[in-house]
């Protein structure tokens, strides 16, 4: 083929080469974005489908249907500590239910400064008191001094012939052996008391010995919750908590002692005994002096460790009886638990995560001790059996002492082997026999 149409059909057979070019190109083009299109569905198909899964598998409250369990196998979106911690359930109708958090663990919570818990409420939340209440209404109830006496008895170390004791409540005071002796409840310095009053028989001299007890019940063992008046907090677990006694009596049966001393030929002096004894709860300490004993004694129901003190020759106007109160400061112990306090410390905390924080409350109970209880120490002439008011008098307590009413009767602070204490100091007015009368009580106000 020639000429012009050779031309021509070449011209013509390329154009519907480059035509049908362009057109697969133009397909090729359409199946890449179908393709394309159809992976974006695809991947849009999965998501969706993906999240509309995970919507029907669980719930982040953990209320939606299965998914309070996470799905067929899948994990709870709340957890709980496995631990004898606070459960991370929500409250109860309970009073010693946890409170929670919308993740489902206890609610952080803290009591007040100088608060303990005593229970949590159908709310969750931490109830809280001071000890002082608590600490006043255990050592009244629960602590006594004793006072007794026994003649022919130059450090013989045997059970006083007459004694009684006395405490702060109405009723405390009991007289359990001996003639003319008496409990009375006057006022003294606008404070009414609960004395026991001592009558000696016959002169006393250096074969007489006086004796002097302290003595408190240990504190009741606690349990499960709720906790009664008087109980705090020590644990958490569950929905329940674990009580136990503040620990007031426990501490003053191993702090706190009764000190007592004589001294002759000391008529207004301000000088410290020459013959003293402490005694506690558990405790006897001869200080100094001869013939003086520490001894333990049945005194009706009680076991009761005694500080014999035995005066030196005649007594008379001139002989001085002191009396002391001294306690021991508790360190300050603290800590982290999981369910549970060690022993002394109570709950003022927990963290939200099955902790809870523990403090000692002695320091608090110490504090209030030294503020409040006392001993109380008084003296008659004249006096054989009767029920009148002391004419001398005075009052002591740790770090505290007021000569309430009486000439010569001293306040005085010594060094006693190791401790600083003060001391009241009474003295006797004339020749001390069978018509005089010692008075001694031991309270908290």
């Amino acid at each position: 083929m020639g000429g012009s149409h050779g031309l021509l059909w070449r011209t013509n057979r390329q154009s519907r080469i480059e035509h049908r070019r362009r057109e697969f190109l133009s397909e090729k083009r359409i199946a890449i974005i179908t393709v394309m299109r159809f992976s974006e569905w695809l991947a849009l198909g999965l998501v969706v489908g993906f999240g509309g899964a995970c919507a029907k598998g669980s719930s982040l409250d953990g209320t939606g249907g299965s998914g309070a369990s996470g799905g067929s196998g899948g994990a709870s979106a709340s957890s709980s500590v496995a631990t004898s911690g606070a459960s991370t359930s929500g409250p109860t109708t309970s009073s010693t239910s946890v409170g929670s958090t919308s993740s489902g663990g206890p609610t952080p919570q803290s009591c007040p400064v100088n608060q303990f818990a005593t229970g949590i409420d159908s709310m969750g939340t931490l109830m809280c008191a001071p000890v002082d209440a608590a600490t006043n209404t255990a050592v009244s109830a629960g602590c006594s001094a004793f006072l007794g006496w026994r003649d022919g008895c130059n450090g013989c170390g045997l059970v006083p012939s007459k004694w009684g004791r006395s405490g702060t409540n109405v009723g405390s005071c009991s007289n359990g052996v001996g003639l003319d002796d008496t409990c009375t409840s006057p006022s003294l310095g606008g404070t009414a008391y609960q004395l026991f009053g001592l009558n000696p028989d016959g002169d006393v001299d250096d074969n007489d010995t006086f004796s002097f007890g302290f003595t408190c019940q240990p504190d009741a063992p606690g349990g499960s919750g709720p906790c009664a008046a008087g109980q705090f907090v020590t644990g958490i677990s569950g929905n329940t908590v674990t009580c136990s006694a503040l620990g007031a009596l426990d501490y003053v049966r191993s702090s706190c002692s009764l000190y007592a001393g004589w001294m002759d030929s000391c008529n207004g002096c301000a000088l410290p005994p020459t013959k003293w004894g402490s005694v506690g709860a558990a405790s006897c300490q001869n200080g100094a002096g001869a013939n003086d004993t520490c001894t333990t004694q049945a005194l009706g129901a009680d076991m009761v460790q005694l500080f014999g003190l035995n005066t030196d020759g005649d007594v008379n106007d001139d002989d001085k009886f002191y009396v002391g109160m001294g306690c021991t400061t508790p360190a300050d112990q603290n800590s982290m638990a999981i369910g549970a306090c060690p022993t002394g410390q109570l709950v003022t905390g927990i963290d939200g995560m099955g902790g809870v924080t523990c403090v000692s409350p002695a320091p608090l109970i110490a504090t209030y001790v030294r503020a409040h209880c006392e001993v109380v120490f008084g003296w008659s002439d004249s006096c054989n059996g009767c029920t009148t008011t002391p004419t001398k008098w005075g009052r002591v307590r740790d770090g505290f002492c007021e000569n309430g009413i009486g000439l010569d009767d001293t306040c005085i602070v010594a060094t006693l082997g190791t401790s600083t204490v003060s001391l009241f100091g009474l003295n006797t007015d004339g020749n001390v026999n069978d018509d005089d009368k010692f008075f001694l009580d031991f309270a908290c106000h």
